[in-house]
């Protein structure tokens, strides 16, 4: 089922907060840990596995994409590469993240863009512009309150892990609007 929207239909449902400061965001995207349980066999060591998947979010609110999950150990910047998104994004495109997400350098050469908060200038203080800036793209970014894994995934339930995470994501798309 594909849930990726046009660049047409993005720009149509854009509220008017993206529009009057990111007019070419086609979504914000953050990355997602999920934990199960460790076979038996590793519970000396660890208590849990961890899996890492990414999502996006259209400006409007809804999901409209979601990646596999990999092991967690994965950096934002591989699961980027491995989730598919580059081949949806076109060329002036524009992604909002949060300033760990630091992806740009995969995406420039193929003529993205992403809108991270700033980091602090050597003094320890962002600019006004810079602070104003960063914190509409926190507000923006709804992403960390529609992902409902908060607990430890049982481990009878690790086989069905990517199919859980995709209902999951997508089911958000039924709830009501973030913004």
């Amino acid at each position: 089922m594909p849930i990726w929207s046009s660049r047409a239909k993005i720009q149509r449902h854009m509220p008017e907060c993206f529009k009057q400061t990111y007019p070419r965001c086609q979504g914000i995207i953050d990355a997602s840990e999920i934990k199960t349980e460790a076979p038996s066999i590793l519970v000396l060591n660890k208590s849990h596995t961890t899996y890492k998947g990414n999502v996006v979010i259209s400006p409007s609110g809804e999901v409209i994409h979601v990646s596999g999950l990999f092991v967690g150990s994965i950096s934002d910047k591989e699961l980027v590469k491995r989730s598919g998104l580059s081949v949806l994004l076109e060329p002036g495109d524009q992604i909002l993240a949060h300033r760990g997400f630091t992806i740009q350098d995969h995406l420039t050469p193929t003529g993205y863009e992403l809108a991270i908060p700033a980091f602090l200038s050597s003094k320890g203080q962002l600019t006004k512009k810079n602070l104003a800036t960063s914190k509409q793209i926190h507000n923006l970014r709804g992403l960390k309150n529609i992902i409902p894994f908060d607990r430890v995934i049982p481990l009878s339930m690790a086989g069905s892990i990517n199919q859980l995470w995709t209902v999951a994501c997508l089911i958000t798309n039924f709830y009501r609007s973030l913004f």
